[in-house]
C-alpha cells in the first residue's frame, strides 16, 4: 500500500565530506535561475532512483558511484541521500544546456545563497541535517 502521491521526479543528494552538489539552471529551465539538485521527472516504467541516475548522467555528465543511505520524499519528488567519495569533488562535470554552474556547496555557500535555492531544498535540507547536521544551519 503507498501512503501519499506516487513518485513523479527524483534525484540525488550527492554529499561528500561537508559539500552537497547543487547545481544552477539555466532561466528557461523549469524553475529557472535557481541552485538544486540534479533531478527531473521519471520516463515511463523507470523507477525513482533509475531516473534519478539517469537525470544526473545527462545533468553533469556522469553519474558517481555513491552509497544511498536515506530516502526522502515529499510532493511527488524522491531524493536519494548519497554519500560519495571526497576525489569526486574534482571530478570535472559537463553540464548540460539545461544547467549554468555547479558548486560542491559547503554551509557557508548554503546560507549566503539560500534565497536562491531552488523551492524544494529548505524541506530536503532540514531532511538531510537529520545525519549531516552543518545542513541544517545552513538555513
Amino acid at each position: 500500500m503507498r501512503i501519499g502521491p506516487a513518485p513523479k521526479a527524483a534525484g540525488l543528494a550527492l554529499v561528500a565530506p561537508g559539500r552537497l552538489l547543487v547545481l544552477h539552471r539555466a532561466p528557461n529551465s523549469s524553475n529557472g535561475d535557481t541552485w538544486g539538485l540534479p533531478a527531473g521527472r521519471l520516463d515511463p516504467g523507470e523507477s525513482p532512483l533509475e531516473a534519478a541516475c539517469r537525470e544526473t548522467r545527462e545533468e553533469i555528465g556522469v553519474c558517481p558511484e555513491f552509497d544511498i543511505v536515506g530516502r526522502y520524499s515529499r510532493g511527488g519528488f524522491v531524493a536519494y541521500a548519497c554519500v560519495v567519495q571526497p576525489q569526486v569533488i574534482r571530478t570535472p562535470l559537463t553540464l548540460n544546456d539545461e544547467h549554468l554552474a555547479a558548486v560542491w556547496a559547503d554551509a557557508g555557500w548554503l546560507s549566503r545563497n539560500r534565497e536562491r535555492l531552488h523551492p524544494g531544498m529548505p524541506w530536503l535540507l532540514k531532511d538531510l541535517g537529520s545525519r549531516w547536521p552543518w545542513m541544517v544551519a545552513s538555513l
